[in-house]
């Protein structure tokens, strides 16, 4: 059994590669990583690399650290996204503070995911492929 798990997709975010847990069997991607395919029950795995186009499905600003490690990072913006590959994915949506640059998040707004680094830690980050402004309601393309 040849296996693509926790460990080295923790690896290849560290090499700055977007990849994900692929199942050999059914070419299904699936996050997190398991023993088993959630589709077919395959055991045997590869690292798949994805596109980074994703749509936002979900938001939340977080003013309450869960540890003493984000005490410095409140507060902050996290979400779920949908890769154009399939998976969902727990991201750190980029745009600014909250409050230093008014972005209106909507979900299914279009976002692109890549890799940055949180506490050391390379993870996901999503930023919006054109921010909607509070103030005047206009659309602006992110260069």
């Amino acid at each position: 059994m040849t296996t693509f798990g926790d460990r080295e997709i923790w690896e290849s975010w560290g090499a700055q590669e977007l990849c994900f847990q692929g199942c050999r069997a059914c070419h299904a991607l699936q996050h997190p990583p398991g023993r088993l395919c959630s589709s077919c029950h395959g055991s045997e795995f590869d690292g798949v690399a994805v596109s980074g186009k994703a749509a936002l499905l979900a938001w939340s600003v977080v003013h309450r650290a869960p540890s003493p490690d984000f005490a410095d990072q409140v507060p902050y913006t996290v979400g779920v996204v949908e890769l154009a590959e399939g998976p969902l994915v727990e991201v750190r949506l980029l745009a600014g503070k909250p409050g230093s640059e008014k972005v209106g998040w909507k979900c299914g707004i279009a976002v692109e995911v890549t890799l940055g680094y949180v506490n050391g830690r390379s993870v996901p980050v999503a930023r919006p492929l054109q921010v909607t402004t509070i103030s005047t309601g206009t659309d602006t393309e992110l260069l």
